[in-house]
């Protein structure tokens, strides 16, 4: 992998925090002062895929990929976190919510387990909700190698692809959503979760990287081009009707120019460590948000009684501390236990290399 750009890794703590308040936190105090700015920020999810793409086209611009080896990595990155929430979540849900093991249910959860509720509908948002977003991702990891030897040997192709995919998404995720409350579920779930109504954004991420790697180095003194992105990003957030959905990436090139220029300036203020540390753990922050709040939202009820806008900013406390011991004592040493195997023989024999 190439060298860590720290301003990239503390927006993705950023973009962690906004789903945590969109989710749980828009009602209350300070955040309710600008409700439609974080009522947007289930667009951080967007962020997330056009961001993966960017940083695996970056990390891999310059290598071969052993695709078996690849594969073992991403699945070591998100794998073990995904199915230690996904448990969190079934557990809480026997012991608190009368979830029972009937063939269904099982079902469900073979299928979070194997990251394809995004492909089912009437799977994505069940269980452990903002999983849906891993199953995408894990498409796209298994698809990147092969859109990275297109990027390589057509770049012309890529670009004529990604521009068909993305009209073709907004339009057909435009026409659908303001029927979701008449349409089927099949429809419905479709337009929203399916990864090919995604996979345009991660496609605009890895274009991104690619005009990153034609930039060179990263100069400071781009930073301006930086402000004025976020700028527009909050303005389109703080003013943007809610009937206008964003979902299937319709500000994705806004974001990759962002990501972009974040890249060359790579600004100072970004690089303040506890800053860099809540995005080295987001992916905690975000894969653990439902289960912790389940628990301790039954805490609550039981035995603390904290009012609802005292116990939001309680359990965001206790989210950072979860996600933090995730991350010291789970994530990292199962993900390089993980890269330490070679199943018996060397990784470069494992597969011949995609270039």
């Amino acid at each position: 992998m190439g060298k860590q750009i720290n301003a990239l890794t503390t927006t993705r703590g950023v973009a962690a925090i906004m789903v945590v308040i969109f989710h749980f936190g828009w009602i209350y105090f300070p955040f309710n002062r600008f409700t439609n700015f974080f009522q947007h920020g289930a667009l951080a999810v967007g962020y997330f895929f056009i961001l993966s793409g960017f940083v695996l086209y970056t990390a891999h611009r310059e290598k071969s990929i052993v695709y078996a080896d690849y594969i073992r990595k991403r699945i070591a990155r998100i794998v073990p976190v995904y199915l230690f929430a996904l448990a969190f979540f079934v557990c809480l849900s026997y012991h608190y919510s009368g979830f029972s093991f009937t063939p269904y249910n099982i079902k469900l959860i073979v299928v979070h387990a194997l990251l394809l509720q995004a492909y089912i509908p009437d799977y994505a948002m069940n269980l452990n909700i903002p999983a849906w977003t891993l199953s995408v991702e894990m498409c796209f990891y298994l698809l990147f190698p092969f859109f990275l030897v297109i990027l390589k040997r057509n770049t012309k192709f890529f670009i004529v692809m990604t521009i068909v995919l993305y009209l073709s998404s907004q339009i057909i995720h435009l026409h659908y959503f303001p029927l979701r409350h008449v349409l089927s579920s099949n429809i419905i779930d479709t337009v929203m979760f399916s990864p090919l109504i995604h996979i345009n954004q991660f496609l605009i991420g890895m274009f991104g990287g690619y005009l990153f790697g034609k930039i060179g180095l990263p100069n400071r003194k781009y930073g301006w081009l930086a402000l004025t992105m976020f700028v527009i990003i909050v303005f389109l957030m703080a003013f943007m009707p809610q009937s206008l959905s964003c979902h299937a990436g319709l500000i994705a090139p806004v974001f990759m120019l962002f990501i972009l220029s974040l890249s060359v300036s790579n600004p100072r203020i970004l690089n303040i460590r506890p800053l860099v540390f809540i995005g080295e753990i987001s992916y905690g922050i975000y894969i653990l948000q439902m289960p912790v709040f389940m628990w301790l939202d039954n805490l609550n009820i039981r035995y603390l009684h904290i009012d609802k806008q005292r116990f939001f900013y309680f359990f965001f406390c206790m989210l950072v501390l979860v996600a933090s011991m995730s991350y010291y004592f789970f994530e990292n040493p199962i993900r390089k236990k993980i890269n330490s195997l070679n199943f018996g023989r060397k990784s470069n024999q494992a597969d011949p290399p995609v270039r």
